[in-house]
């Protein structure tokens, strides 16, 4: 129902006596609505973006999330110099320590078999010591 520049929505039985008591001043007890011509700007536009939202909001959240785990994945990827070196680094002090390592068992075998040993160690504790 339209009266005084706004909008009424029935929302009673659909019987003949309960639309007419609606339309004959039922009507002022409703909260109206202004009319779609007289909105803001600003309210139309809310207006459509909660219509789309309750229309597509499975369908956007599917699409935010594919877009969250792309972005992880591919900025996962993108390492700076500054990482880079870090890790060439790392790699660098790997290396030396993996080759002093090598050195001393060497050097603790032909140490071993000098004294008459078996060649091998003498066990965890033994190497725990060492290191």
């Amino acid at each position: 129902l339209i009266a005084g520049g706004r909008v009424y929505e029935f929302s009673g039985k659909r019987t003949l006596v309960a639309l007419e008591a609606f339309a004959t001043g039922g009507y002022k007890e409703a909260e109206g609505e202004v009319l779609p011509k007289d909105r803001l700007a600003w309210d139309k536009a809310a207006r459509t973006a909660y219509a789309y939202l309750t229309r597509y909001m499975l369908q956007l959240g599917v699409v935010a999330f594919v877009a969250l785990v792309a972005w992880i994945c591919w900025s996962a990827d993108a390492a700076s110099e500054m990482d880079m070196e870090k890790r060439r680094k790392f790699e660098g002090k790997m290396a030396e320590y993996e080759r002093r390592l090598a050195e001393k068992r060497k050097a603790e075998v032909v140490a071993q078999r000098a004294s008459g040993g078996s060649g091998a160690s003498g066990g965890p504790e033994e190497e725990k010591k060492n290191d």
